[in-house]
């Protein structure tokens, strides 16, 4: 059976819970990329979709909710996890298809994604890298790259909680992982959430 979602990218089997994550996966083996997986269980929510065999691109899927918290993200996007000096995982970043973190200066600030009030400014000096964690599965009909061996899964997720902060990793009061959207993926979150009021007014 040929696949629905002949370009479907990698994504947490459950994502992190966006503002709020205390060991943050990495995205993973064919599933949908649901960023508020962790606040909404294991369901899948679509972040975007084509309009038909002749629609170029993909167009922003929102599904409203009574609680801002479990309003997903719209796609498409991407998402990148910046690493400060340390080689520490400091923040996961959601950005537009177009975006990359610091492109155009060399600081990055990083919203809430449901609370207007709350971000903060990250300066590239601060940071060693990042990197980005969607991985391409499928592209047409075909697989791309090699199927990850099991060991090779546990390795890397080994790899990914060693990159926290013991501050972080602790079992008692432990500090929060952000995840956290870039301006321009924040404004079109607004709009696409606006447009939706305005249909169900």
């Amino acid at each position: 059976m040929a696949d629905p979602h002949p370009d479907r990218r990698r994504g947490p089997t459950r994502g992190p819970r966006p503002g709020v994550h205390p060991a943050p996966a990495r995205l993973r083996g064919g599933d949908a990329p649901d960023h508020l997986g962790g606040q909404l269980g294991s369901r899948r929510r679509l972040q975007a979709h084509r309009g038909g065999r002749r629609a170029r691109g993909s167009s922003p899927a929102l599904e409203l909710s009574e609680s801002a918290a479990k309003i997903p993200v719209v796609g498409p996007n991407r998402t990148f996890r910046l690493r400060d000096r340390r080689g520490r995982a400091v923040a996961d970043l959601l950005m537009c298809d177009d975006e990359e973190p610091f492109a155009e200066s060399d600081e990055q600030l990083l919203r809430h994604p449901f609370r207007a009030e709350v971000s903060r400014t990250l300066r590239r000096e601060e940071m060693v890298g990042w990197e980005e964690l969607h991985e391409l599965v499928w592209a047409g009909r075909a697989r791309q790259g090699q199927r990850p061996t099991l060991e090779a899964i546990i390795e890397r997720r080994a790899r990914d909680v060693d990159e926290l902060d013991t501050r972080v990793r602790r079992l008692i009061n432990p500090h929060t992982y952000h995840v956290s959207l870039s301006p321009a993926l924040w404004q079109r979150q607004q709009r696409a959430i606006a447009q939706l009021r305005r249909k169900g007014a």
